[in-house]
This record gives structure tokens, sequence and C-alpha cells, in this order.
């Protein structure tokens, strides 16, 4: 649609004239209420910039898109600029960011990858992953870009609690600790032989028995 032709008055009009120039205004009016209202006919509404694909802020750092590449395009932003580092962003595929001013922390929901990960920085992390390790939806928590542990529903039964790069596993309760099972717990705990002292008494259980 084109601009619309505004009609003009004429200089000194009459009464005529001038019911002439409202009853035109009036038609154009209700044409552009009836669904007539576009980018082309349109620049700006209560401080919103109207573009081709765009319906954005002055200053450009808040609005909404529907810009199409081959891309996964930004669809609603705020923060910064489209093309900049926004604070928060959804994509066509479903993708969310939100981060500080300065990158991180930053959390980010992406059904493609991560489900969600909560980051301190890029490769000191906590993701949800649905497919991990043959479709196992699993938590992961990686430090220095490492995976380091892990707690995820094994596909052929059981929950596990692991770890890897030789991170030790620690257990920490402030009151009692027990595992709950049908044979009870078994292995071998290192406990201090002194209050305070080094964890280097060997204590082992086979199914909940001590047995040295």
């Amino acid at each position: 649609m084109t601009i619309p032709n505004l009609p003009e008055i004429p200089p000194n009009p009459s009464t005529q004239q001038l019911a002439q120039v409202v009853g035109a205004l009036v038609q154009e009016l209700s044409y552009l209420l009836s669904g007539f209202l576009s980018s082309d006919n349109a620049r700006e509404f209560g401080g919103w910039i109207v573009g081709k694909t765009e319906l954005q802020s002055k200053d450009k750092k808040v609005g909404m898109s529907t810009e199409k590449t081959v891309a996964d395009d930004i669809r609603f932003w705020a923060g910064d600029f489209k093309t900049g580092a926004p604070n928060f962003a959804v994509t066509e595929a479903g993708k969310v960011t939100l981060k500080s001013e300065t990158g991180y922390p930053r959390i980010e929901f992406n059904s493609a990858n991560n489900l969600f990960a909560a980051y301190a920085d890029a490769d000191t992390y906590i993701s949800l992953l649905p497919n991990y390790s043959g479709s196992v939806p699993t938590l992961v928590l990686v430090d220095a870009n490492t995976t380091k542990a892990f707690l995820n529903r094994a596909a052929v039964g059981g929950t596990t609690l692991g770890t890897f790069d030789g991170e030790p596993l620690n257990l920490q309760s402030s009151g009692s600790f027990k595992v709950d099972g049908n044979s009870g717990v078994s292995g071998t705990f290192y406990v201090s032989a002194t209050p305070g002292g080094p964890t280097n008494q060997a204590v082992t259980f086979y199914k909940g028995i001590r047995t040295s």
C-alpha cells in the first residue's frame, strides 16, 4: 500500500470546501482503520519505529522481527541492538538467552542442544541434556570446559551419580547419613581415627554390615 494522499486545505476555503476536506479525511481514516494500516503508511506508534520486517524502539535496543534468513533469526530482543549482544533474545527455533550486561552469568534454553544451561563463564556451567550418552536425560556439571560430574537415569534402569577426569565425589551431611536399598550399602569408606585427624582409616561395609 502507498502512503495515503491526504487532502489539502485551499487558501481561504469556503464552508463547502472545508466540509469536503473533512469528509475526505474521515474516508481516509476509515480506510486505514479497516485493516489497511501497514509499514508503507505508518512510521511510529508511541515511540516504536515501524520497519518492513521489524517493530523496534527508537534506540533499536528493544524489538521484534519477522526477518527471514538462512540463520536462526532473532524474533524478540532487549538490552542491545538485535545485531549486537542483547541481554534477552528469543530465536525462531525457540532458543532463549538471558544474560547480564557483561555476558555472564547467563542462562540459555535450547531445544536443539542444552535443554537448560546456567553459565558462570563460557567454560563453567551446569546443563540439562535431554539426549546425553544414548538418549538418557542427564544433569552435567562442567568446569574448565571438561565434564566433571553427572546425574542421570540409565536407559536400563537405575539412577547414577558419577564423576569424570579423576574428580572426587564428596557427600556431605550436617546430620545423619543414610543409604537405603534392598541390600544396604557396600564399599570402603575412609574416616579419621581421631577427631579432626586425617581420613586415612578404612572402614568396609558389605550389604550394610561392617566387615573391617
